[in-house]
Parts: structure tokens; C-alpha cells; sequence
């Protein structure tokens, strides 16, 4: 089990404008993903190896030929990584 990204772990979120907590949906209020998850947690790490190297976005997307807004998806956890980046 992998530490849900997108919650932190907790098993909900708090809504900034209504303090009320919220299961989270892509851990459905568990806290971790199974393996079939798992996927959700490598964008962060994506995005950490990018500002790492000290790629911008675009800088990233154009090295390994993705588009702008799919790569920024990805390391957002909102679709799933075509890969990881090779470490050169």
C-alpha cells in the first residue's frame, strides 16, 4: 500500500470555503492506495525529479515530448504517467 497522494494520507480533504471533511475520492477515505492505484503517487515524484534538475514545465515537455497540460495532469495525479522520466 502506498500513501495516498492526494489526501496526504489522511483519508479526506477540507474544503477551503466549507470547513466540513470530505472523503477522498481517489483513496475512498482509506488513506492509501492499493497497487492498481499506486500511479497517482509518481506525478509528485515526477515533479520533484523536474524541479530537481531545475526544468521548467515547458522546458520538461518539450525534452521528452509530451504536451504542457498533459505533463502538468500527470504530476497532478489527474491521469496516469506514460512513464517515468529517464535520469540522464
Amino acid at each position: 500500500m502506498k500513501k495516498c497522494p492526494s489526501c496526504n494520507g489522511f483519508g479526506f480533504i477540507v474544503p477551503l470555503f466549507n470547513p466540513i471533511k470530505i472523503d477522498c475520492e481517489a483513496c475512498a477515505g482509506a488513506g492509501e492506495l492499493d497497487m492498481e492505484l499506486a500511479w497517482l503517487g509518481y506525478g509528485e515524484e515526477m515533479r520533484k525529479w523536474r524541479l530537481d534538475k531545475g526544468l521548467t514545465l515547458r522546458e520538461a515537455s518539450r525534452r521528452y515530448e509530451l504536451d504542457p497540460s498533459n505533463l502538468s495532469k500527470m504530476e497532478r495525479g489527474l491521469i496516469k504517467p506514460r512513464c517515468y522520466y529517464e535520469v540522464h
